[in-house]
């Protein structure tokens, strides 16, 4: 190899994870609160040059840029070999070059339209299931044993129907309440510990601490 050139081969890469900040709160996918405090991860083709007796490596073009929570983050360091893998926003690509910002999803707004649709139909089945035991009223002068088990099958239906949709519709709301929990927890701690490095940067006396927050793996499952 010419020492005075630089060594390049498709495989050769570099990747870094980049705390960022920002004024305005961004969204991300998969996040259900935006956020001012991220971790930015980048990618880049490499180069590699010999000088003095040892390897000087540097990127050169940018392939990938993606940013994520850090609540995202800390369950990508915490659930390797996880076949869907964790969500991220993507920032750029090489093929795609910039991307446009990701639009922010209000989840309590969509859990109140999914909780209002699972209503509407359950009161619509009411709605048939009342007009069919108003039509065996109006066409039988009695009511046979066999019929009193077919109001109930269906009196029953609309019973069972309601608890669970309740149900499972509860379970989803106490499932995202915790979610946005821990996600504004950890945006709290990422900005409070910006806050106190700035702190420490500017007190030589004051020991600087670590400079990503303390991972805290959600127990969502």
């Amino acid at each position: 190899m010419d020492n005075n050139k630089p060594d390049r081969h498709p495989s050769y890469g570099t990747v870094g994870f980049y705390r960022m900040y920002g004024n305005k709160p961004t969204a991300l996918f998969g996040s259900s609160i935006p956020h001012s405090q991220t971790i930015q991860l980048v990618v880049h083709r490499a180069k590699t040059e010999r000088k003095l007796c040892q390897d000087f490596i540097s990127p050169t073009n940018e392939i990938l840029r993606l940013e994520i929570s850090y609540t995202q983050f800390a369950e990508l360091l915490t659930n390797l070999n996880n076949g869907t893998g964790i969500p991220c926003t993507l920032r750029y690509t090489e093929t795609d070059g910039s991307i446009s910002p990701c639009p922010f999803t209000n989840k309590y707004e969509t859990l109140q339209q999914e909780f209002q649709e699972n209503l509407d139909k359950t009161n619509e089945t009411a709605e048939q299931l009342y007009q069919e035991v108003q039509t065996l009223f109006d066409s039988k002068a009695s009511i046979s044993k066999t019929d009193r088990k077919e109001i109930l099958n269906k009196l029953h239906k609309i019973v069972t129907m309601s608890k669970q949709n309740e149900a499972f519709i509860l379970k989803q709301f106490q499932r995202q309440t915790e979610r946005t929990i821990l996600e504004a927890k950890q945006e709290f701690e990422a900005f409070a510990q910006q806050k106190l490095l700035d702190l420490q940067l500017s007190d030589k006396d004051v020991p600087i601490t670590g400079l990503l927050p303390e991972v805290t793996q959600s127990t969502e499952k």
